[in-house]
């Protein structure tokens, strides 16, 4: 996806911990995703960071919700987008296909490239790329995707 964009595109996946805002790791990103689960541990972290991620002041700070099952899972997720005063980006749906993929020792990518959570995931940067910073990120790219892999799934929340 990095090769359509006429700009250079880095991305800087750490771990969920505070040390890489000390350490100023993401004091040149221009877009901040949080990414985070619709369980209290995840959402809590996903606060402090936004929090942080308000300090350094990116021209884009969105949330990102991941191993999203059902809408209730993902409102809970857009109510700390909302209390924060930022946006949602996009959903990416649990995907049992990436267990799969874990087991065969592949990515998912790979493994299964119209997976719903790759699907997601595409739809996601495409979006990021797209506005490149000119929107709130509010779109919700991955919502369809969501919704979809989740009835592909068998899941019903």
């Amino acid at each position: 996806m990095a090769s359509e964009a006429p700009e250079d595109v880095c991305i800087l996946d750490v771990e969920a911990s505070l040390e890489h805002f000390s350490q100023s790791k993401a004091l040149h990103a221009d877009t901040m995703l949080v990414v985070v689960e619709p369980y209290f541990r995840s959402l809590e972290t996903g606060r402090r960071m936004v929090g942080l991620g308000k300090q350094l002041a990116p021209e884009r700070l969105v949330l990102v919700a991941n191993k999203v099952r059902d809408e209730r899972e993902l409102k809970a997720v857009e109510q700390l987008a909302a209390s924060e005063g930022i946006a949602v980006a996009g959903a990416v749906p649990y995907d049992e296909r990436l267990l799969d993929a874990e087991r065969a020792d592949s990515a998912l990518l790979d493994f299964d490239p119209h997976a719903p959570a790759v699907t997601a995931i595409e739809e996601l940067a495409r979006e990021l790329l797209a506005t490149d910073g000119d929107s709130d990120g509010g779109v919700m790219p991955g919502r369809g995707a969501l919704v979809r892999g989740a009835a592909e799934l068998g899941r019903d929340g």
